[in-house]
């Protein structure tokens, strides 16, 4: 089981129809998708954490299609977007 946790910002513009994105994403389905949590920040309301949780690294993959070396790009101001996937680790 993996976890994708990225970290959004929206942008001072439209928050309201970027928010409208997320929650419409967190509605697709696909193989192996367990859960996917939208969560705002309190201190900064413009930032937005999701954690979205899959039966394996494959699923997530084929969920996103996002290229690896993706998670290991700078942050630039053009998207700041922060992403980092990790193994669930948790004792059975």
């Amino acid at each position: 089981m993996v976890s994708l946790v990225a970290i959004h910002w929206l942008e001072s513009g439209d928050p309201k129809g970027q928010m409208e994105a997320f929650l419409k994403n967190s509605k697709r389905q696909a193989k192996g998708i367990i859960s996917r949590q939208i969560l705002r920040s309190r201190n900064d309301p413009n930032k937005i954490t999701t954690v979205s949780t899959f039966e394996s690294f494959e699923d997530y993959e084929n969920f996103f299609h996002i290229d690896p070396k993706r998670l290991n790009r700078p942050k630039t101001t053009d998207d700041p977007t922060e992403l980092d996937v990790y193994d669930d680790i948790t004792p059975k």
